[in-house]
């Protein structure tokens, strides 16, 4: 394995960690308003590869690439915030998981003032937000079952 491969992992797998701090913290601050939340944050995470560009000269492909992505998830911002519950976190893990493909796919270039392991590192943390997105309102469906509340 290469030295690329192995930051590549790591930023991957830090991603992964960080997605687990960030829920902890959201689900402390505001359990009631988490789905709408993530959906904010993706609009934001979404916003920082155009952003990253700004003041340079780049290919009018890949920032219109950006910018459709950026469009994308304020649709499902849109959208999370008018849904039932069930429908918005579905709706917002779908959009993590479509951020973690766009990072992993995202030829950063030379206009581009982030890092180069950035897209690996967001793309382990939109994985873990959409898994964690999936178990919690997993765990909320699955409280309301008739058996799980005779076990109660």
């Amino acid at each position: 394995m290469s030295q690329r491969s192995h930051v590549r992992f790591l930023a991957l797998a830090a991603g992964g960690l960080l997605s687990i701090a960030a829920d902890r913290s959201i689900s402390r601050r505001n359990p009631t308003r988490r789905t709408v939340v993530y959906a904010a944050g993706l609009v934001g995470a979404a916003v920082i590869y155009p952003i990253s560009r700004l003041g340079r000269t780049a290919d009018s492909a890949v920032l219109t690439r950006e910018w459709i992505a950026v469009l994308a998830t304020a649709v499902i911002y849109f959208g999370a915030s008018i849904l039932p519950a069930q429908g918005a976190a579905r709706l917002t893990a779908g959009g993590w998981l479509g951020q973690a493909v766009f990072d992993h796919g995202h030829e950063r270039g030379a206009s581009s003032r982030l890092p180069q392991w950035y897209p690996a590192l967001c793309a382990g943390f939109d994985v873990g937000v959409a898994a964690l997105l999936c178990k919690a309102h997993e765990n909320e469906a699955l409280s309301t079952l008739p058996l799980a509340r005779i076990a109660e």
